[in-house]
């Protein structure tokens, strides 16, 4: 097995992928806020709704990361508590204190029938079950802004699984493990799409064997990382998958008329799609210094940086926002240019900049606490 550097290391570039990320989802929920008042409001829209796609890249980062640690620590003394210490002092902090103010202090501040009804379903979100719960309540988001925590969910059960997989596995079988995995993916939803299965939708969006194409692409991209020849392989590739997945994921949105992840058509051929152009997306970022300089820009990076934070707060602050009345229908939204699309990035903008001072905040006052500790985890 080739020792890497870069790869283990801190590699700045994966933080502005990850920023990337953060900015697709902002822009999705984000544009929940825009009721179109005419063909361009719609059209936009329409776009906007595709950001779902960031949670995928996400994915495949957490699949390289993750891989690689594993990888690189399966004949480690004290692997099992050094690798579970550090997701826990990373993961649940911010997390279980978010559930703590929800489910502890906001009832003793506020009485409310939403507050009440997710109070009586916090079981799921304090066992990191929140996709399955909405999986029960048939594709419907939870009350209070909390139904984008199905993603955490989903990542946090891939990491008790996941160590169990790679460290029982040889780099090569972990690789067929992957595309396997993958394989059992695509039928399983073809299955949803012709069975109805549990009726909703979003069946294959929620449930976690269904969704796992971009964290298997970013754990084979790290086991090729530490073969012989490394990514280096896929340099002269990357490109073209890039343009030819773009140019298919376009064609199905122009067909399907939308690009939504409630349309069996995008869960079925556009999760492994997204996936591997993510994928080639994260070894140019990696292998080839001009994108890499790219995602190295300091406004991504610095989303990258807070983006689990981010990701936390800011649904819960664009609906608090709307719920206080910022940006309201019902009082009249102003038009410009028979467009209310500018009113709405005003909303955003806001929205942006109170998610981000949390997500600083978090960290600096709450979450780098438990941080330092992962230093006796080496």
């Amino acid at each position: 097995m080739r020792v890497v550097t870069t790869p283990r290391g801190h590699v700045p570039a994966l933080d502005g992928l990850r920023g990337a990320a953060i900015l697709l989802v902002f822009v999705t929920h984000a544009s929940s806020a825009l009721v179109p008042a005419g063909a361009f409001d719609a059209a936009v829209k329409n776009v906007a709704n595709a950001g779902w796609i960031g949670v995928d890249l996400f994915f495949v980062i957490s699949g390289f990361l993750i891989t690689g640690i594993l990888l690189d620590t399966r004949d480690a003394t004290a692997r099992w508590r050094n690798f579970f210490a550090r997701r826990v002092l990373r993961i649940f902090p911010l997390y279980y204190g978010v559930l703590v103010f929800l489910f502890v202090v906001l009832p003793l501040l506020w009485s409310h029938p939403l507050l009440a009804a997710t109070q009586a379903d916090q079981a799921w979100y304090w066992g990191y079950a929140v996709n399955f719960l909405e999986l029960k309540e048939h594709g419907q988001w939870q009350p209070l802004y909390t139904g984008h925590l199905w993603s955490l969910a989903i990542e946090e059960q891939f990491y008790l699984l996941w160590p169990l997989v790679v460290w029982a596995c040889t780099p090569r079988t972990l690789g067929r493990v992957a595309v396997g995995t993958m394989a059992t993916g695509f039928l399983l939803r073809v299955w949803f799409a012709i069975a109805d299965l549990f009726q909703t939708a979003f069946a294959a969006y929620l449930f976690t064997p269904t969704h796992l194409d971009g964290l298997m692409v970013g754990a084979l991209l790290a086991v090729l990382t530490r073969s012989e020849d490394g990514l280096t392989r896929l340099r002269p590739h990357v490109s073209r998958v890039i343009g030819w997945g773009l140019a298919m994921l376009v064609g199905l949105a122009v067909v399907r008329g939308g690009f939504r992840a409630d349309d069996s058509a995008v869960t079925i051929v556009g999760f492994p799609l997204l996936a591997i152009v993510f994928g080639a997306v994260l070894v140019t970022a990696i292998e080839r210094r001009g994108a890499a300089r790219l995602f190295e820009n300091p406004v991504l990076r610095w989303l990258g940086i807070y983006s689990y934070g981010l990701y936390v707060f800011h649904l819960p602050v664009i609906g608090g926002l709307q719920w206080l009345g910022l940006i309201s229908y019902r009082r009249g939204v102003p038009e410009v240019l028979a467009s209310r699309l500018p009113a709405v990035i005003g909303f955003a903008a806001v929205a942006a900049l109170v998610s981000c001072a949390l997500a600083w905040s978090s960290y600096h006052t709450y979450e780098k606490r438990f941080l330092a500790l992962k230093g006796y985890f080496a």
